[in-house]
């Protein structure tokens, strides 16, 4: 789901994850396209988005299945 849309939850989890003090946390992986990664690395400018760099939504399950096989 884009971020911005009705049941978005990135823009929640940002702040829940403010509110318990978490934004420091080490370790943050984003798994988004570039585009829905920017509010959370405003967060956590250290994470990980290893989604980030493809070129449409259909290829991340490939890209997710290459990282889980190590």
């Amino acid at each position: 789901m884009r971020l911005g849309r009705t049941g978005s939850g990135a823009a929640a989890t940002v702040l829940a994850a403010s509110d318990r003090g978490l934004l420091g946390a080490p370790g943050v992986v984003v798994l988004a396209e570039r585009g829905d990664t920017r509010i959370v690395t405003a967060a956590w400018p250290h994470a990980r988005t290893p989604l980030a760099g493809g070129r449409s939504m259909g290829e991340q399950p490939q890209r997710l299945a290459t990282i889980a096989a190590g």
